[in-house]
Parts: structure tokens; C-alpha cells; sequence
């Protein structure tokens, strides 16, 4: 048995997160097993061969091709998860660190992207564009806004995501503040009566594929820009004052009233858009 192989069946046997995830995992261990052949390890037949040293040299090979430290991050965190499913403790190193792997900077150019009421209206497809609006409204990945149940998500003053729908497997909710989010919602449940944004006809995959081309004829395919955009305002919104992407105030001007404020906001946009860790805002916020 290959290598390849091998990362498929174990992937296959540990459905852990959402689609995406899944997706993105198969993927990241299939560069995995390319990068380890073009370094010369070609006789690893699965995954309880690999040592410390496989992993120390595919580091060195991609600081050596300038991969980013968020890809290889991404890769170490995949790793990781074969380490454990492998029950190898010893195979990678808990921290990063310990590899040279520099910090991700998230503070840089400003990733939101507006959807236009002129953008959203030419979308044809009427549960891509349920989705595209609840994007924009509440800020949901692209998954998120396909497989909600709108009509199991209300909650009135609030919106309630299962896990199944998330990434990750997290559920959240989500508070309702605004009228155009209830407008959102409410066009939501009416086109997808009693099921989720994806018709009943059709597969989840099947559904991507369209909402991928329609967003993308509009001008919206980079549509996680809504969640950037949908953070910003949120930041706004709560702090009275223009996140530091937006030309906002940076953490070292402000007041020790200032930062308390941030800080609180930043924990709580956090929560609302799915993440665990606050520092993952800075991404969104600057």
C-alpha cells in the first residue's frame, strides 16, 4: 500500500469536520505525499513509517520553495492530526516553534469585499442568492450559508447554527440586530420552505459548483470578502470607531479605556463568526 493510499482510507474512516475540512485535509496530505517523494522518500508505504525526520525535512523543503508560514502551518496542523490518529506523539512537535516556523501576521490589506445590492440582484439562481445574502447579513462561510436550515435557524431575536452546518462542527449563534438581517432571513425560509439553501434534487457538491459560477459571474467569487466586510461593520458598530485595516486606530494609540473596549469586541465577533481563538479577528480587523 502506498503512502497516498493510505492518508485516503484514514481520512476516509475519520470524517472529522465539515465538508470542507475534509476536503481540505485529503488535499493538504496528497502535497504532503508529493513533497515527501521530491525530497527522496519513496519506499513510505503508510503513515506509522513516517519519523521526525520525514517531518524536519519537509519544513526545510518548504521554507526552501517560500511557501507561506500560514500554508505550512495549515500542513503541520494536518500532520498533526495523522499523529494522533496514527498514535505517534513523538512524530511533530507540539509548538511550531520548535521548527523555526515564523508567527502568522495577520494585520495587512484590507480582504473585504462589499456585496452590492446591484451584484446580489444579478444573481439568477434564487438559493444562491438566499446564500449570498445571509453572507453578507450574518457574515457565514460559504458552507454555512448553503447547508442552513433557515427555518430551523430562527430563533427570533437570533439565529441558531447546528454544528453539522459549521466548520469544524461547532454550532453558534448569532444575535439579530439589524432589519436587514431579518430580511435576509425571512427571504431565506421562503426559498428554502421547510430544507436547507441547497434543492432537494440536487447534492451538496452539485450546489458548490453553482453557487461558485454564479458568484463569480456577478463579480462576488471571493466570497468569504463578506465575512471581512461583515466583521468590519460589526467592529464599527460595537467600538464607535473604524477597525485598524479600515485606517482605523492601531492597539498602541489607544487609550487603556480604548483597548478594553477593542479587546471586548474582537472576543465577541470572534464568537459570532465561528472561531475559537480572538487573535484570528486580527485577519478580519487589522
Amino acid at each position: 500500500m502506498k503512502l497516498g493510499h493510505n492518508f485516503h482510507l484514514m481520512c476516509n474512516r475519520n470524517r472529522e469536520g465539515s465538508q470542507a475540512t475534509q476536503a481540505n485535509r485529503l488535499k493538504s496530505l496528497k502535497l504532503i505525499t508529493k513533497d515527501l517523494k521530491e525530497i527522496g522518500y519513496n519506499q513510505i508505504d503508510n503513515a506509522h513509517s513516517l519519523k521526525p525526520k520525514h517531518v524536519n525535512d519537509l519544513v526545510s523543503h518548504w521554507k526552501k520553495n517560500d511557501l507561506s508560514s500560514g500554508t505550512i502551518k495549515n500542513r503541520m496542523a494536518h500532520l498533526r492530526w495523522v499523529a494522533e490518529k496514527t498514535n505517534q506523539p513523538a512524530l511533530i512537535a507540539k509548538e511550531n516553534a520548535f521548527y523555526g516556523i515564523e508567527n502568522r501576521e495577520f494585520v495587512g490589506k484590507d480582504k473585504s469585499l462589499d456585496f452590492t445590492d446591484k451584484a446580489i440582484n444579478a444573481i439568477s439562481d434564487p438559493y444562491v442568492q438566499a446564500s449570498a445574502l445571509l453572507q453578507k447579513n450574518f457574515g457565514l462561510r460559504r458552507e454555512e450559508a448553503m447547508k442552513i436550515c433557515p427555518v430551523i435557524a430562527d430563533l427570533g431575536n437570533q439565529i441558531f447554527l447546528k454544528g453539522s452546518w459549521c466548520k469544524g462542527g461547532r454550532p453558534r449563534y448569532v444575535e439579530i440586530t439589524t432589519p436587514e438581517q431579518r430580511t435576509a432571513l425571512d427571504h431565506a425560509k421562503q426559498i428554502a420552505g421547510n430544507g436547507s439553501l441547497i434543492p432537494a434534487h440536487l447534492m451538496y457538491v452539485n450546489q458548490m459548483r453553482t453557487f461558485e459560477r454564479q458568484m463569480s459571474g456577478v463579480g462576488l467569487g471571493q466570497s468569504h470578502g463578506a465575512r471581512h466586510e461583515y466583521a468590519q461593520q460589526r467592529y464599527l458598530k460595537i467600538t464607535g470607531w473604524l477597525c485598524p485595516v479600515k485606517s482605523g486606530p492601531s492597539r498602541k494609540e489607544m487609550t487603556t479605556e480604548q483597548k478594553n473596549i477593542d479587546e471586548s469586541a474582537r472576543l465577541q465577533i470572534s464568537r459570532e463568526m465561528g472561531h475559537e481563538r480572538i487573535g484570528i479577528t486580527g485577519n478580519y480587523l487589522g
